[in-house]
């Protein structure tokens, strides 16, 4: 039995403060200069990303306990006018005439200038160039009941129940959007290349690829690159994420059984260094750049999920507990306001007790259910990864028990809270226990979750995101390490070089219908999506063949090759690697 922590004294944080006093870091808690094209203002706000289809239309209210927005810079003062307007007056020819009266345009308010890549973390210079595979199988629900499986939140078994199935008959298809996640950049990892047909997937260039078959007929070849519009008016969705879409639109209306969608992704993949001296000289700026201020409006999974009891409409969840153990977690540092302090002690503070007081339990994957009868033992044992489940953050605190998906959707919660953006990293173990890539000792896949947080230098116009493993860090040893103490998987982390990024957030973040559990993809169905689907989910990763001539190129936001030459140290190495990744 873990042994209760006593709570840390006031005296604990004046020490960490006193250091940084010491160290300079009285600069930190001042507001950063803005650069003179940048004066600092609040964005203006604008419509949040479309939302699952089960959400309302309407645009969700900020709920009471969500971190305040900074405030609105004054507007132009209007000059003196009537409450009404004055009548019409008669105009005199021969009067002399003034100059004429322009309305005077509203001032705009100012968004933060497109940030450079920060230096706080930096990657290694060993990479390991891998191709991710991954493949969703989705079929329409025709059985006369349909059978669910959960996880009960207080046991952590899995729960099933049978219901019947009204649409035993499906609604004709008339289109449908496929939703795949692509992985761009995150702190540990680059893609390279750019993006191909499918019919180019088997040559020796690397890129991103991805088709969809409908029937066993491919019906799309060329993936769509989506980049939206971020919550401030930038691009890109929350957290900077890129995804791609595949697109089947029938002749005539249709009621297809299947669909199947693949994408093979090459990425380089680093381990990450954090200067975590410098940055706690960093202090809050102004305004955030687009890509993480936009993880601070309402997610899915996050601040809002479906409700059981309800049919699964997605609602918001009660700010409240995450508001209240917010205080109560940087009370017990002695500090008030968490502005008071750098962003980077805060994360650290909340990471802390965390690490302090939730117990991880099972994988929350859920798994298809297996029909009665199966004669195959392995499957009816394992099923197939439909997706997972990620309960409200106010039950993992209540309860102090969740999945990995549960403890990082807590950990983001309380970071926003407290005016942080982060994102949360879903990825794939590349090193399994002697089974093979992405695979644990029971042969079953490995999925591997955890969060970046953002650091902005607005002084520098650098923006840093910082690899945070609450899991690992709880994995080697239960009694968090002294705040004042560096610590490995805060921003430094020597795993990551095996992992490789599968998707930037829980769910993709667009008008996507939403089902009673989350996943890496995500689809959009006219006139309406089918009550009731079947997915199974699988995925692998492999090392990207060794050729000849200059080294694969990162790829741009867009999702073409970057022109630049590769960044010093990313050559790759001369001796050829062996078949483990991570090695």
């Amino acid at each position: 039995m873990r042994t209760p922590m006593p709570n840390r004294k006031p005296s604990h944080i004046s020490v960490a403060l006193a250091l940084l006093l010491v160290a300079g870091s009285l600069h930190a808690q001042t507001q950063p200069t803005t650069p003179p094209t940048s004066p600092p203002a609040t964005p203006p706000t604008e419509q949040p990303e479309a939302q699952p289809e089960s959400q309302p239309e309407s645009q969700p209210k900020r709920a009471p306990g969500r971190p305040p927005r900074a405030p609105q810079p004054a507007a132009p003062k209007p000059a003196p006018a009537p409450a009404q307007p004055a009548p019409a007056q008669p105009v005199d020819p021969n009067a002399p005439r003034g100059k004429p009266v322009v309305s005077e345009r509203p001032q705009e308010a100012a968004k933060a200038p497109t940030p450079k890549e920060g230096t706080l973390v930096v990657r290694s210079e060993r990479f390991d160039d891998v191709i991710l595979a991954f493949d969703v199988s989705i079929k329409l629900e025709t059985r006369d009941t349909k059978v669910d499986v959960r996880t009960d939140p207080k046991t952590g078994k899995p729960v099933v129940t049978a219901q019947p199935n009204e649409e035993k008959v499906s609604t004709p298809i008339e289109s449908a959007s496929l939703i795949l996640p692509y992985p761009i950049r995150t702190a540990s990892s680059t893609a390279l290349g750019k993006v191909f047909p499918w019919e180019d997937a088997f040559t020796n260039e690397p890129g991103f690829k991805a088709r969809l078959t409908v029937n066993d007929q491919i019906v799309d070849v060329e993936p769509e690159v989506l980049q939206g519009r971020g919550a401030r008016g930038g691009k890109g969705y929350a957290g900077g994420a890129t995804l791609a879409k595949l697109v089947f639109t029938p002749e005539v209306a249709a009621t297809p059984p299947t669909f199947e969608a693949s994408f093979e992704l090459a990425t380089r993949v680093h381990d990450t260094l954090f200067d975590e001296p410098r940055a706690l000289l960093v202090g809050w700026p102004t305004i955030w750049p687009d890509a993480a201020a936009s993880t601070l409006t309402p997610q899915l999974w996050i601040h809002r999920g479906p409700n059981p009891e309800k049919a699964n409409a997605i609602e918001e969840y009660d700010p409240k507990p995450i508001a209240d153990a917010l205080t109560a977690y940087l009370a017990e540092e002695g500090i008030n306001d968490p502005k008071a302090v750098p962003p980077v002690l805060v994360a650290k503070v909340i990471t802390s007790k965390l690490w302090r007081d939730i117990q991880p339990t099972g994988d929350g994957l859920t798994r298809e259910a297996t029909p009665r009868g199966s004669s195959d033992r392995e499957s009816r044992r394992t099923g197939f990864i439909s997706g997972y489940t990620i309960q409200a953050p106010a039950l993992t605190l209540i309860t102090k028990r969740g999945s990995p998906f549960d403890i990082i959707a807590l950990h983001a919660a309380l970071l926003h809270q407290a005016g942080i953006p982060a994102r949360p990293i879903i990825g794939v173990d590349t090193v399994g226990d002697g089974q093979g890539y992405s695979r644990d000792a029971r042969g079953r896949e490995r999925l591997r979750v955890w969060l970046e947080f953002a650091l902005y230098d607005q002084a520098a116009n650098e923006l840093s995101w910082v690899p945070v493993d609450v899991l690992r860090l709880r994995q080697q040893s239960q009694r968090p390490a002294k705040l004042e103490q560096t610590w490995k998987f805060f921003g430094t982390h020597d795993e990551l070089r095996r992992v490789v990024p599968l998707s930037v957030g829980f769910s993709p973040n667009t008008d996507v219908a939403t089902y009673a559990s989350a996943s890496p993809w995500g689809w959009f169905v006219t006139p309406k999506s089918p009550e009731f689907i079947t997915t199974r989910i699988a995925f692998s990763a492999r090392s990207l063949p060794k050729r000849g001539g200059p080294a694969p190129m990162p790829t741009e936001a867009d999702g073409t090759e970057a022109p630049a030459a590769p960044a010093p140290g990313s050559k790759a190495p001369a001796k050829p690697k062996r078949d483990k990744l991570g090695d």
